[in-house]
């Protein structure tokens, strides 16, 4: 539990190390709940970064689960070829950052290539989940662009 809320984990390597994982955590967390003389507003706020670093783990799993069903052997993707290596991404999750990997499938005649876990799950391009995306678009709603375009002219 010595990792900070910022601080990105390695790519995963197996579903047992992971849970493996979440259960030592858990167990550290009820153990330290137990023992904590903290005042309230102290205890809530260290066991949220430790909530955070668990919620982390879990999309870890969830990522690593789903690339393992999704990788086929057999799959094959007309017109494609599979990159032979796994290639790393970090999303960027209300929880903080979480390194993956997935498979990559290059085009044979054209330009560029796709993730096919990236597209199964909904992810884009820019590293955000759908969730942080979607609270930023309703922060920026709550903004009045009237008054924020009078502040850049007058300054």
């Amino acid at each position: 539990m010595t990792q900070s809320k910022d601080a990105v984990p390695p790519c995963p390597e197996s579903n047992t190390d992971l849970r493996q994982q979440l259960h030592q955590l858990v167990d550290q967390i009820a153990d330290w709940c137990e023992i904590c003389n903290s005042r309230f507003f102290s205890f809530e706020k260290q066991l949220l970064g430790k909530v955070w670093l668990l919620g982390r783990l879990f999309i870890a799993l969830f990522l690593l689960a789903r690339q393992q069903r999704l990788h086929d052997p057999q799959q094959k993707y007309p017109g494609c070829w599979r990159f032979p290596d796994l290639v790393p991404r970090t999303l960027r999750r209300l929880f903080g950052q979480v390194r993956y990997q997935r498979d990559y499938w290059v085009r044979r005649w054209s330009k560029g290539g796709f993730h096919p876990l990236d597209e199964e799950l909904g992810l884009t391009r820019d590293g955000f989940s759908p969730l942080v995306i979607s609270l930023a678009c309703r922060l920026s709603t709550y903004l009045s662009f009237p008054d924020l375009s009078l502040r850049w002219q007058r300054n």
